[in-house]
């Protein structure tokens, strides 16, 4: 059994595993070549900071609390959070003024 190899599985890749033998006659088998993907399936965890949901009287001004985020390869991706803002209120009240 091979026990070391160049398959490094902290880092993400495609990695190969030769095998070869040679006999005491010096007949030497055909080399097999395993290919090892190191992969990282495990999705990211988005932590949100402050109260959910948030409730606040009309016309004060809101401030996000904001959220990190987590990987188990990348570390700390926090920076990469794309935020978006939709309002249920404003798609309901366009709706209605078209009567």
């Amino acid at each position: 059994m091979l026990t070391i190899s160049t398959v490094n599985t902290a880092i993400v890749g495609v990695y190969t595993v030769r095998y070869n033998v040679s006999d005491a006659s010096g007949n030497a088998a055909v080399e097999l070549i395993r290919t090892v993907n190191v992969v990282d399936t495990t999705l990211p965890v988005i932590t949100l900071l402050g109260d959910n949901p948030v409730t606040f009287e009309v016309g004060d001004t809101y401030t996000d609390a904001g959220a990190t985020a987590t990987d188990n390869y990348d570390g700390d991706i926090t920076s990469s959070i794309v935020t978006r803002i939709y309002s249920r209120y404003s798609y309901c009240r366009k709706l209605y003024s078209n009567l």
